[in-house]
């Protein structure tokens, strides 16, 4: 095998005309990537952009030559590099808390249609893998890092994904291409290299062909938890309102095996971590299965969840008014909380009387009293208003509610009173809520 194999097994992942953003540690793996975009460009004429990122952890007393070196590597081949500090206050679980900084750092720098690439390998995916094992991990832990993902509205790809680290350090080598050594990864409190220089050693002297064997397991554990979600997803948009919540009476009639795995795909769509056995254990027993009449709830550090009217919510832990504004203005989006935006538009929304250039309008957050609301023949309480109109009680002091001149027009999106009923004649505005 010579340059041309690393070359080829990289060509089939990159196109034409396509922009890439490069993870650049300065270390082997990512400098022999950033190498092979050149020859791309040189040696077979294709017609690629990117650019490299380098995320200087401030861990080790040696970052800012890092940073120095790839500073310099990447001004002399004319390549654009972006460079970010990352700082990690606290001691414990540093490689979850350095990676999770990474890919916000990645997320805030890709721009639009670019694709990021990481240079993680064969021995990587091997190393991910036993790591997954030793935490008890099912089919999607299993499955390890995928070849390609979305990262919000882009792509991430890992082309040397199936590909054994020697071929790396061949070109490396060959080319006599300069990288950074990270002493740290030789260091075994960390259970990666613990892995990695005292576990795969054995193994593979053992069972030579070993990696090839983890990448198979791992295609066939993401393939089955492709399977898995696809029956599973479906069931949850047959299961769930509007509003995302869950129709209990429904869980109830799925096996108890099938319905955690509902609850578990159900609660990664609002983008949390999967939960745990024991918490959708508990959603299961003391929520789904409890008395009618009580009212369950579960806590975690990012949401919790509730049963309200027969039906299973998540809400985030953050449901507080972050910010109030109380003068509407006609040109802005306004932020009044984390649950809605409103926007005045000329065109479409919901529409309401315009006020008077003299009115004074401004926003309150909490319904009191009794109202006269279009479309219903009595005066109703707030209470009874809300539950006319299905509003949940956590959602009730965040509705932004439309006064003139201290008189109720309007729950935006919801509702109108009598006093903003529109009659021949007057103007009108569009407000667009933004959820």
């Amino acid at each position: 095998m010579n340059n041309e194999y690393l070359i080829k097994k990289v060509i089939k992942n990159i196109k034409n005309n396509e922009k890439y953003l490069i993870a650049y540690s300065g270390g082997m793996d990512s400098s022999a990537l950033l190498q092979i975009l050149i020859d791309l460009n040189k040696l077979y004429l294709k017609k690629i952009s990117f650019r490299a990122i380098h995320i200087n952890h401030n861990l080790n007393i040696n970052s800012n030559i890092w940073v120095k070196h790839c500073y310099l590597f990447c001004k002399k081949r004319n390549i654009k590099l972006i460079i970010k500090n990352i700082y990690i206050k606290k001691k414990k679980n540093i490689e979850k808390k350095a990676r999770n900084l990474r890919y916000k750092c990645f997320k805030e720098t890709i721009i639009n249609n670019e694709i990021l690439l990481l240079a993680h390998h064969l021995q990587d995916q091997c190393e991910t893998f036993l790591l997954a094992l030793k935490r008890g991990s099912g089919p999607k832990g299993l499955s390890c890092m995928p070849f390609k993902r979305k990262l919000n509205k882009n792509y991430l790809i890992r082309p040397f994904l199936s590909i054994n680290k020697k071929y790396i350090k061949k070109y490396i080598f060959e080319n006599k291409i300069k990288y950074i050594i990270d002493n740290s990864n030789y260091n075994i409190k960390f259970d990666r290299n613990y892995i990695r220089i005292k576990i795969l050693p054995l193994i593979i002297k053992k069972w030579p062909n070993f990696y090839i064997s983890i990448l198979k397991s791992t295609i066939l554990y993401s393939n089955q938890e492709k399977i898995i979600n696809n029956i599973i997803n479906k069931k949850i948009l047959i299961y769930q309102n509007k509003k995302k919540a869950l129709f209990i009476n429904y869980l109830k009639k799925e096996k108890k095996k099938k319905c955690f795995l509902i609850i578990k795909n159900w609660i990664n769509k609002f983008n949390f971590k999967t939960p745990s056995y024991k918490i959708i254990k508990n959603i299961w027993y003391e929520i789904i299965l409890s008395n009618k009449n009580s009212k369950p709830k579960l806590n975690t550090k990012l949401y919790k969840i509730i049963r309200y009217s027969k039906y299973l919510y998540l809400l985030p832990i953050k449901y507080n008014i972050k910010k109030t504004i109380i003068k509407l203005n006609k040109k802005n989006i306004l932020i009044f909380n984390n649950f809605f935006k409103l926007s005045i538009n000329k065109i479409e929304g919901f529409i309401l009387k315009a006020p008077n250039k003299k009115t004074k309008i401004n926003i309150r957050f909490i319904l009191k009293g009794k109202y006269k609301i279009l479309g219903k023949i009595h005066l109703l309480n707030e209470k009874k208003i809300w539950k006319e109109f299905g509003i949940p009680p956590w959602l009730r002091n965040k509705v932004p509610l439309l006064y003139y001149d201290d008189k109720l027009i309007s729950a935006v999106g919801f509702f109108i009173t009598n006093y903003g009923k529109i009659k021949y004649g007057d103007k009108i505005i569009y407000i667009n809520i933004i959820k």
